[in-house]
């Protein structure tokens, strides 16, 4: 009798966490197997490599500091952080003014912009004068191309916002995702683009 009660008292005091995920192991493993598969099928037209020329320089208002600057390439822009931050990944966000989970995301955008240089792309949403406001109503200091016709997301291959993806010290784009990406995701990613550089 003493043991049963010896055994049930350890039982009851393992970890919560523990018994969670043994009971929910299969559908754990499923579930993040079936969010990668989702990844890779939504970012499947991220081009390998280095973006497209037409996408580098393609010249869109810049606004820095919240100034807008006309007739600004994006690889005016990379090449600018690669001057202030030699040998760091630059993360590349594509969001939209009207995206519910692009909002979710300019705290963690704002965050990281403070540790790694970061492009944000604005997409679709007003001329640059309107996403200057935007941005200054939500106190969003970024270095952001105004693309009001989508035409640099599309040749990213970026299809919807927000999406994420890394430009390494090649040059080249790497771990892109689309939707929600929580800060720490985003600091594994530019990590790892380090990484395997």
């Amino acid at each position: 009798m003493d043991g049963i009660s010896v055994h049930d008292s350890r039982a009851n005091t393992q970890n919560p966490m523990k018994q969670f995920f043994r009971k929910n192991r299969v559908f754990l493993i499923s579930f993040a197997v079936l969010w990668v598969g989702v990844q890779v099928w939504q970012t499947r037209s991220v081009p390998s490599g280095p973006p497209p020329q037409a996408a580098l320089s393609l010249a869109l208002p810049l606004i820095n500091n919240g100034d807008i600057i006309e007739n600004h390439t994006l690889e005016q822009a990379i090449g600018a952080l690669r001057e202030s931050h030699p040998g760091t990944p630059i993360a590349l966000h594509v969001w939209a003014e009207w995206c519910s989970f692009c909002k979710l995301e300019e705290a963690s955008i704002s965050t990281l912009a403070s540790e790694y240089p970061v492009i944000t792309v604005a997409i679709q949403s007003g001329d640059a004068a309107r996403v200057q406001r935007y941005q200054q109503d939500r106190a969003l200091n970024w270095r952001t191309v105004v693309d009001s016709k989508g035409q640099i997301s599309s040749m990213l291959g970026a299809s919807g916002v927000p999406t994420f993806m890394v430009i390494d010290n090649e040059g080249h784009l790497r771990t892109p995702t689309m939707g929600y990406t929580s800060l720490w995701g985003m600091r594994l990613r530019l990590l790892w683009a380090r990484v395997i550089a």
